[in-house]
């Protein structure tokens, strides 16, 4: 059984493209399992016709009007100068959606 552990670990850290040495597999082979088992255990708890179970689902979303706050052209000035790049007076950022 343990020898299959083993196996088991290192197909997963093949999969998953880590490096183990024979004490990590050892290691991991031995508290992977235990995990697992805690799992197992969690998924059999039954959370039906439970008294705490009830949830208030009346939750609303808290949200607040925007508000331009204007700043002098002394403040934007300072705010650029420390920006790494600007162009017309907007900072300018890498871009990171496609056409």
């Amino acid at each position: 059984m343990e020898s299959e552990n083993k196996k088991i670990v290192e197909n997963l850290a093949d999969l998953s493209r880590i490096n183990l040495s024979e004490a990590e597999v050892e290691k991991f082979s031995n508290s992977f399992f235990d995990v697992l088992d805690f799992i197992n255990k969690i998924n059999s708890f039954s959370f039906e016709d439970k008294e705490n179970n009830k949830k208030d689902f009346s939750l609303k979303n808290i949200t607040r009007k925007d508000e331009v706050l204007e700043s002098s052209e002394k403040e934007k000035g300072e705010i650029l100068k420390n920006m790494p790049k600007v162009e017309n007076g907007y900072l300018k950022v890498k871009k990171i959606l496609p056409n």
